[in-house]
């Protein structure tokens, strides 16, 4: 009877070891599925950013360059019709000084009346090839190169690119936070894809086990009981750590486990440490990773007298203890420890 037990036992602790490793790498899987894409949702954003401000700066620079165009062109009239206003004042200045040039002046200095004629022609040329200049450029100008529209429409149009430019400003400062959040998600996604996507064995150094899940004892004693783990054997303060993600429950000291620890999984299975030499650095409560070291083995409780080893039992949903060696026995072949 004992036997059939006791194969049922191994049955239910390897089904049970299945589901556990199943959940854990199934939650493994999902952290790094959110985790990639909170870092993909967040490369998205930047990228969409960065369109937007490269789209808008090549808009801007598009528009100041016909802007600086017109401004220019603007500017070359400007300076042709100053030019021409120049040399025709000059010419009215110097006749001004001098007096009209006439043919009687010809004349009285001596020159002949064909000479004398001839610049009077000259100079009357001259003045109406001035006054033509001066008018050409001022025609090319808007409203006579005064405070016109067109001036006026220039610099609304440059206002306006400055307004623009320094309204890219919080996309800037958008695209600043989310290359920060970028390079954050990406330090996320490397630290979770390096956390470990199934049980760790809980001894953390050699150790050695047999099954005696359900063996007999304390019997004879008001303690008598059948054995709910499995007693994993190591050297005294061997690190202990936690075989998954979770919290710890439980710590203290009782009388038959001694130094003892509760750690509820991530996937919703309770394990049991059992005669610690002592405690890791953790208290009741406290989210663990996988890995983190929850005590040493020792000989505290009712081991006292025995060889070190860590009483560990597995409680899958937070019920009752299933065998534990079938998964302690994966988890060691898995690791080359068999």
């Amino acid at each position: 009877m004992d036997g059939i037990v006791l194969s049922s036992a191994v049955d239910e602790g390897t089904r049970a070891a299945l589901e556990i490793r199943n959940r854990v790498r199934e939650l493994a899987r999902a952290r790094v599925d959110l985790a990639r894409g909170n870092r993909d949702g967040d490369q998205a954003a930047l990228e969409a950013v960065s369109t937007q401000l490269r789209s808008s700066l090549d808009r801007l620079r598009r528009e100041g360059h016909e802007l600086d165009v017109e401004q220019f062109e603007m500017g070359r009239r400007l300076d042709s019709a100053k030019s021409a206003d120049d040399a025709l004042t000059g010419d009215l200045i110097t006749m001004y000084t001098h007096g009209r040039v006439t043919a009687v002046d010809g004349e009285l200095n001596g020159d002949d009346p064909v000479t004398a004629a001839s610049r009077v022609v000259l100079s009357q040329i001259l003045l109406a090839h001035r006054r033509a200049e001066l008018l050409d450029a001022y025609i090319g100008l808007p409203n006579g190169g005064g405070d016109s529209p067109e001036m006026a429409d220039l610099r609304a149009r440059g206002e306006a690119l400055r307004r623009e430019s320094e309204e890219l400003a919080p996309l800037y400062e958008d695209r600043v936070n989310l290359e920060k959040q970028v390079l954050a998600a990406d330090m996320a996604l490397d630290e979770v894809e390096a956390l470990p996507d199934d049980l760790l064995f809980p001894v953390d150094g050699e150790y050695n086990f047999v099954d005696t899940f359900l063996a007999p004892r304390m019997f004879g004693t008001p303690y008598a009981h059948r054995h709910q783990g499995v007693d994993i054997f190591a050297a005294r303060d061997t690190p202990l750590v936690a075989v998954e993600r979770g919290v710890v429950g439980r710590v203290g000291t009782i009388r038959l486990g001694g130094n003892r620890v509760w750690l509820i999984g991530e996937s919703g299975t309770e394990y049991y440490y059992a005669h610690l030499s002592g405690f890791g650095d953790i208290e009741p409560g406290q989210f663990v990773e996988a890995g983190t070291v929850l005590g040493y083995v020792g000989t505290s409780g009712n081991a006292v007298g025995t060889p070190p080893h860590l009483h560990f039992e597995v409680h899958p949903g937070g019920g009752r203890a299933v065998n534990p060696t079938p998964l302690m026995r994966q988890l060691a072949e898995r690791d080359g420890r068999s």
